[in-house]
């Protein structure tokens, strides 16, 4: 066996490659864990709170903008989306006036800025719920409510159970119409992702192959789509491929972002999603190709049909299968680090 083969089949083992379990991760979490999410949600209900406070850092933060675009959307709730040491430096007021619940998510369930904001949270006696990774992570032993998904499955594991807990939330509540067929649709996800795996699998190589030499390379998305553009641009492309890149909202590079396009710079990568943002993502598109960028985009259209609120989860295959292979041809193994978990940080 080759070196290079060598390396594609420890990453492919690696912790972060999570898409050849994910399909039976779904199925799993429908099949073991509805009845305990549904259970959360009656508790979260019976607390009758004005107030959800979404809480996490790095990738959980990620998955955590899913809540706060669905409550936002479909919710009179008042969400809010905190992230590292935000919960110390604001110190909003309305914890202490507002009928709040947190949800709290880690998927290691040791990172420092989620657990001193658990420890926020006990402090003002603030209930709340915790998504990690098993029961045997360090914020699952400090907590009375916690969802785990018990898989490697770091962001559509944590995000599949986020959907179903307020889902049924919100079906309490009288709020969202569309619960069932947004559960039929749930519930279809790991027969979609199945079935398009080796469009995604192609898509998501061809486009780690364009980008193999680029650096610094710019990740553009917005509305759904938004927390998965941050992801990849920050604890993807930066974390696990050492090369610099930025996450900015199609929305907002007209407002002077754009004034760095020229023939073949920069490299750009777009998220293109199923809701409403999607013509925000197709008109930057369009200007930076018009003007030489080197631009490649992932769309969920490409892959399949699907209910605008799943769009990250459909694209999330083909940004695994891009890193794998950019990590692979760089000659890096995705689970050995420089820095994280190995230098200490303060």
């Amino acid at each position: 066996m080759s070196d290079y083969d060598q390396l594609l089949m420890e990453n492919m083992k690696s912790e972060i490659f999570s898409v050849p379990v994910a399909a039976e991760n779904y199925r799993y979490i429908l099949r073991k864990k509805r009845s305990a999410i549904q259970q959360s949600a009656i508790e979260i209900h019976e607390k009758r709170p004005s107030h959800i406070l979404f809480l996490g850092s790095g990738a959980s933060m990620c998955v955590l903008h899913l809540g706060k675009y669905f409550l936002d959307k479909y919710s009179a709730l008042n969400a809010e989306l905190l992230t590292g040491p935000e919960y110390l430096t604001r110190k909003p007021p309305r914890m202490k006036t507002d009928n709040t619940f947190a949800i709290v998510a880690s998927y290691s369930g040791s990172t420092k800025d989620t657990l001193d904001g658990v420890h926020w949270l006990q402090k003002l006696e603030i209930p709340y719920l915790v998504i990690t990774k098993d029961t045997s992570t360090k914020i699952a032993q400090q907590c009375q409510r916690v969802l785990t998904y018990d898989s490697k499955t770091l962001y559509t594991g944590a995000a599949f159970e986020l959907y179903l807990l307020l889902t049924f939330l919100l079906k309490m509540r009288r709020e969202f119409r569309e619960h069932k067929t947004f559960l039929n649709d749930l519930q279809a996800l790991p027969r979609h992702n199945e079935d398009s795996a080796t469009k995604a699998k192609e898509l998501g190589k061809s486009i780690g192959k364009a980008l193999q030499n680029e650096d610094p390379i710019y990740v553009i998305a917005d509305g759904v789509n938004l927390g998965l553009g941050y992801q990849i641009a920050y604890t993807t492309i930066m974390e696990y491929l050492k090369r610099n890149a930025a996450f900015i909202r199609a929305c907002e590079f007209r407002h002077g972002p754009l004034e760095v396009v020229k023939e073949g710079q920069p490299a750009m990568l777009f998220l293109l999603g199923a809701d409403e943002s999607r013509p925000y993502c197709e008109t930057t598109f369009n200007f930076c190709r018009r003007h030489g960028a080197k631009v490649y985009r992932m769309d969920v259209n490409y892959l399949f049909d699907t209910q605008p609120l799943l769009s990250p989860l459909v694209l999330f295959p083909a940004t695994q299968w891009m890193l794998l292979q950019m990590a692979t041809d760089s000659g890096i193994n995705l689970d050995k680090y420089l820095y994280m978990h190995v230098v200490p940080y303060e």
